[in-house]
């Protein structure tokens, strides 16, 4: 069964059939959902994914329910996604100079530890429920034997790149100066350690994804930026991953990168634009929520409506999209991007027209040929149609998109913020325990989705 074209009936349906149809998974009942708005951050590529791990009230084993989701999105990113995935650890006694090193993946390391034959993941190496915590190379554990850590702690350079999926755990309860070192490396998108520097692998580049404790302390506004969207997840209801999982690229990255680059032909109504605005606004001057809705926020969430609209309805394209496509990033990228002012060059005329804020039409995405057949002719249903995104669109991005940007605001403070609008950050006394405020998320729940129906 081959991979669904963009825009097919029940494209995501589709996409999760071919995936159980492959005999690697045929035994691995993997959530969908998760899988989901995995992709779609694949997709938008305008920040990270926070996966909050929610755990009973009388359950204190948050670091063992942590690193068994952990070990399934490893699994995923590694198995479907076939991504270079590393993991690294933070603690309460993580130390910025330390950072860059624990989020390197040393994978020669690793293949030579393990016996493999080729670069894997936690996942991949380590198939049970909960992951082998003696086996990360930077796990900063005290369990961690001696002579792994002599062995990892010192790896040969050329042996170190950045992965092209990043997972973090224990972030929420690292110092400062660590959660600074860790926020300037990805908003950077480079590694300095012992003079030299490591960029991202291309073209894929790489994301990370930060699992959280539910329950753990709150971060810093500029930290929850970095990510664009969010989900959560009960460990309980994920299934394990099957043994014997190798890096295999079900869903390749120049499949994603095709749905990445159809993104700006998604269009968006000036009413949705306006009706997104009001959302907004709705939701920061609302008395008792605090928000984090950055520039960031406000540029990224029409992509989550755009990810959103590609992967729940069918859409036309003409036959030749393919090629529009490879054409469009000669345009934006490669070696013509260097020819200052000409063609597709840096400032060149080719530009202007999406520089200046103009939306691409499907159209365009003709290849040469059927545009010189068609010259002088109409349009018809193969040379494919604008689609636009709608109300569903923005319902479904709603959730992963501001969750992680909504926080409770107490009673005291939301009359302080009523008459002065400047109060509102005044009573974080620190970093709070979210557990003390856990009945407050079902309340921010019901606002978020209060605020679909009323606005």
């Amino acid at each position: 069964m081959p991979l669904p074209e963009p825009g097919t009936v029940s494209f995501l349906p589709a996409l999760i059939a071919h995936l159980h149809d492959q005999a690697t998974l045929h035994t691995w009942n993997f959530d969908p959902t998760l899988l989901s708005v995995i992709l779609i951050a694949l997709i938008v590529r305008r920040g990270g994914l926070i996966i909050d791990v929610v755990r009973g009230d009388s359950d204190t084993r948050s670091r063992q329910r942590v690193d068994s989701v952990v070990n399934v999105v490893s699994a995923l990113t590694e198995t479907i996604f076939g991504r270079i995935t590393h993991h690294a650890r933070f603690s309460s006694t993580t130390e910025p100079e330390n950072v860059p090193r624990l989020i390197l993946c040393d994978l020669i390391g690793q293949n030579a530890g393990d016996g493999a034959s080729g670069p894997s993941s936690t996942a991949s190496r380590h198939p049970s429920h909960v992951p082998d915590i003696h086996r990360h190379p930077h796990s900063e554990s005290p369990a961690s034997p001696p002579l792994a850590a002599t062995k990892l702690t010192h790896p040969k350079h050329h042996d170190l790149v950045l992965p092209e999926i990043l997972i973090v755990s224990g972030l929420e309860r690292a110092p400062s100066p660590a959660q600074i070192k860790l926020i300037s490396t990805l908003s950077t998108s480079c590694v300095q350690l012992d003079g030299r520097t490591y960029v991202p692998p291309q073209p894929t580049g790489w994301i990370t994804i930060w699992i959280r404790d539910a329950q753990g302390p709150e971060l810093p506004s500029w930290v929850v930026d970095q990510f664009s969207c969010s989900t959560t997840v009960h460990p309980e209801s994920l299934d394990p991953p099957p043994s014997g999982l190798t890096r295999q690229p079900l869903i390749p990255p120049a499949y994603i990168h095709n749905l990445s680059d159809l993104l700006p032909y998604t269009h968006l109504h000036p009413p949705l634009q306006i009706h997104i605005s009001n959302l907004f606004s709705a939701l920061s001057l609302h008395s008792r929520l605090r928000t984090v809705l950055t520039a960031r926020a406000v540029l990224t969430f029409p992509d989550l409506v755009r990810a959103h609209r590609l992967l729940s309805a069918p859409f036309s394209l003409p036959s030749s999209w393919e090629e529009g496509l490879r054409r469009g990033r000669s345009v934006d990228g490669g070696e013509e991007a260097k020819r200052f002012g000409l063609g597709g060059g840096r400032g060149g005329v080719d530009t202007w027209g999406m520089r200046a804020g103009e939306e691409p039409d499907v159209r365009s995405l003709r290849g040469s040929h059927t545009r010189d057949e068609k010259a002088g002719q109409g349009l018809g249903e193969e040379d494919g149609e604008d689609w636009y995104a709608g109300l569903g669109d923005v319902h479904g991005a709603w959730g992963i998109g501001l969750r992680h940007r909504v926080r409770w605001r107490n009673e005291g403070d939301g009359v302080m913020w009523l008459l002065k609008q400047s109060a509102g950050d005044v009573s974080l006394r620190g970093q709070i325990e979210r557990g003390k405020l856990k009945g407050k998320q079902r309340d921010i729940d019901q606002i978020l989705e209060e605020t679909l129906l009323t606005v």
